[in-house]
């Protein structure tokens, strides 16, 4: 339970100039709280930093505004890095905003960058702006968001919700 929790990892790890690799991990349980995520919290990769994902999976559902099933809020924005490579969400998220495996404003502002390759999300998306993959405005404001490979099957549910990308996003290459 916490805002910005995350299953593994706390908020704000791999930011400010510094570096975050998890390989093959896993989260089942349950998460509570506002911009968190199922592996890093909130701001992973964050303001010059980076933050990669390798072969990981969550499978906990999660329970907050902006929250995500891999990463939670803010991963790779403001001139940050995000990476998602082979992983994947199949548990439930239920948040205003949330996304499958981002949270909101993922890679966002000032050349932020978010790259998903060869990611999945099978797990159902309850929330308005929310997305199967990215929540709301990932690559906004001058950032990058970039889906390679990847896939939704899971179920939206909300207003100004996508299947892959919340409201205000872009993205390429994807299904």
């Amino acid at each position: 339970y916490g805002n910005e929790a995350g299953g593994l990892c706390g908020g704000y790890v791999g930011s400010y100039g510094g570096n975050c690799s998890l390989i093959d991990c896993e989260n089942s349980s349950e998460i509570y709280g506002d911009n968190a995520g199922g592996l890093c919290g909130a701001g992973a990769g964050y303001n010059g930093g980076n933050c990669s994902l390798s072969n990981c999976e969550n499978s906990g559902d999660i329970y907050g505004e902006g929250a995500g099933g891999l990463y939670g809020s803010g991963a790779g924005s403001y001139d940050g890095n995000c990476l998602l490579s082979n992983c994947e969400n199949s548990g439930d998220i239920f948040g205003i905003g949330a996304g499958g495996l981002c949270g909101i404003l993922a890679g966002e502002r000032e050349d932020g960058n978010c790259l998903l390759s060869d990611c999945s999300n099978s797990g159902s998306i309850f929330g308005i702006d929310a997305g199967g993959l990215c929540g709301r405005e990932a690559g906004s404001y001058g950032g990058h968001c970039e889906l390679n490979g990847c896939s939704n099957t899971g179920d939206i549910h909300g207003d100004k919700a996508g299947g892959l990308c919340g409201s205000n996003a872009g993205f390429s290459n994807s299904y």
